[in-house]
């Protein structure tokens, strides 16, 4: 009996010539072994990286350093280590290049708003997400307001913080915004927050409806 079942993909950014880092070659058809030592950890080469998804890995490449590769690939392998951004392989399966997945400052800042949302819950805050979110202000001085009042929160304090962070410098600075945007991930990521979800929720959703992605509740 034939087997039906469709195999599970994750997406590795690379370099255009099919490189990453320490100029590391990898092959269209190709396996390729982890040969680090075991023990080290998700951040060494006791892994292969990759991410879990394509808007994934476009918003953690600025946090990763990755962000100038301009090539991606897709790879099949068994999940050893996973932090809720990124995955560690022992070995891959190199299956075939597709393009560089990409996102729009907005949708970036969108996500980790969203992310922020879901660890806990200020009024304030929450009045500030939700204007940014339908347009109604998107203002640097609302963003920094937000901000500061997530530094006197709780626990959820660190992502809300760079989640507005990252709106205040949308339009002045594209590239801190994308890296506060993945900050704010990264540490919604590390308590729980379901990151591919809410990545998929913010593409899915027109930009007239985003508001509604965060709850006053």
């Amino acid at each position: 009996m034939s087997n039906t079942s469709k195999q599970k993909t994750y997406i590795k950014l690379c370099r255009s010539d099919l490189t990453t880092r320490g100029g590391y070659q990898l092959r269209i058809g190709g396996t390729h072994r982890a040969t680090g030592e075991r023990g080290q950890g998700l951040c060494s080469d006791e892994y292969i990286h990759s991410y879990p998804s394509g808007p994934v890995a476009a918003l953690m490449a600025p946090l990763n350093g990755v962000d100038c590769y301009d090539t991606a690939v897709e790879i099949t392998g068994k999940i050893s280590e996973i932090d809720g951004t990124k995955l560690g392989h022992r070995q891959i399966r190199v299956l075939r290049q597709v393009p560089r997945p990409t996102l729009t400052t907005e949708q970036r800042v969108a996500i980790a708003i969203v992310c922020a949302s879901r660890m806990g819950q200020s009024n304030g805050w929450t009045a500030w997400a939700r204007d940014w979110l339908s347009g109604r202000n998107r203002s640097k001085s609302s963003a920094e307001e937000a901000w500061a009042a997530a530094a006197r929160s709780a626990a959820w304090a660190e992502a809300a913080r760079s989640a507005a962070w990252a709106a205040a410098w949308a339009e002045a600075a594209r590239s801190s915004a994308a890296w506060a945007a993945a900050r704010s991930a990264e540490s919604s990521a590390t308590k729980g927050v379901n990151l591919v979800s809410i990545c998929d929720l913010v593409l899915a959703t027109p930009e007239s409806e985003w508001e509604g992605m965060v709850s006053d509740e």
